[in-house]
């Protein structure tokens, strides 16, 4: 599981050049529960874009495509 949360790190900060990630907003990726056959990541990111904007939803997507990057490396199968 470590693996996975480092994996979805950094695609995040490779994909998203406007991520907040100078610690003045949160950035935290963390493992938050598991079940049969599943496990939960958390992602809490803060982007220098304006919420509901063009811009917001283009960025959304690349985050999207970086955890579905990360997750498909190390192995995981959505459902």
């Amino acid at each position: 599981m470590p693996e996975l949360v480092a994996a979805i790190r950094a695609e995040i900060v490779a994909s998203c050049p406007e991520l907040i990630s100078d610690g003045s907003r949160p950035f935290r990726v963390h493992w938050s529960g598991i079940g049969e056959g599943h496990v939960e990541v958390e992602v809490d990111c803060r982007f220098r874009v304006s919420p509901g904007s063009d811009a917001y939803c283009e960025v959304r997507q690349e985050l999207l495509g970086a955890l579905a990057r990360a997750s498909k490396a190390c192995g995981a199968v959505f459902a």
